[in-house]
């Protein structure tokens, strides 16, 4: 009796391990100004995954599962858990933005992100400027104005402390420099600290069509709309049109203020 109750519990173990699988992912994290971040979870499967159940970053807004051809893939969510059944899909996109996710005191954020089994990408905004982090990345490089951070082979979580440049420092630049500068000096003991140092000001980036539309939108309506006006406009996915409106705030071109009603977008005047 004692052997087959092992038996049993042996071969419940094995079909779970099979079917709940948990593959390497690699994550996305896109930090914003505001203290939100984008998350994108990818997942790769063999012929043998039927199922999966991912712990996601936090409490998620706007969640979108897609598969590699970009179809929807219907999911189970409970609390942070989400549950998927797979039908054959060989990869997996898992999207979702996460608000206050990032804490400020006194102008310093503090990131923390859960071990994964698997790799982090961060992408931290522009003029940022690292004061601390573990475990060691694997790289640190400038990006588009910000800085790009991957993480792999982890077993414990991600803690990142950065600072964002103020827009009045962002034009003198050579004044901050060696606050950076020591800064890095203290947090690496001299390896990797030129890869850390930020360039000069970077020029804002050249507007996409659709960002050219929103701002074009905005004069239209007398300077402000909300996000869901902005979106009925526009035909395209809500998180996507958070995406621009994040990215559009990021370069000084509008702000964002939380309503009743939702968020109110307005022109900044430039």
């Amino acid at each position: 009796m004692q052997k087959t109750s092992i038996f049993l519990t042996f071969l419940i173990v094995c079909l779970y391990s099979l079917v709940y699988c948990q593959p390497q992912q690699s994550v996305d994290v896109i930090v914003y100004p505001d203290g939100s971040i984008e998350a994108t979870h990818h997942f790769i499967f063999d012929n043998e995954t039927f199922a999966l159940q991912v712990l996601l970053l936090g409490q998620p807004m706007y969640l979108l599962v897609v598969d590699e051809q970009g179809d929807p893939v219907p999911f189970n969510l409970t609390g942070e858990v989400l549950s998927v059944e797979l039908l054959g899909e060989k990869e997996l996109y898992v999207s979702y933005i996460i608000e206050d996710a990032v804490s400020e005191v006194e102008g310093i954020f503090k990131l923390a992100l859960p071990a994964i089994n698997g790799t982090y990408i961060v992408h931290l905004p522009n003029q940022s400027a690292l004061l601390s982090f573990e475990p060691l990345p694997d790289l640190v490089e400038a990006e588009n104005g910000g800085l790009r951070i991957e993480f792999s082979n982890l077993t414990h979580s991600v803690y990142i402390e950065f600072v964002v440049l103020p827009e009045e420092e962002r034009q003198e630049g050579k004044d901050y420099m060696p606050l950076i500068f020591l800064a890095f000096l203290v947090v690496i003991a001299t390896l990797l600290v030129w890869r850390f140092i930020l360039q000069g000001r970077s020029e804002k980036a050249e507007l996409t069509e659709t960002e050219e539309e929103i701002i074009k939108f905005l004069k239209s309506r007398g300077g402000a709309a909300y996000q869901s006006e902005i979106r009925e406009y526009l035909g395209l996915p809500t998180t996507t049109v958070w995406r621009k409106i994040k990215k559009l705030e990021e370069l000084g071109y509008v702000i964002t203020k939380k309503t009743r009603r939702g968020s109110l977008v307005k022109l900044k005047k430039m």
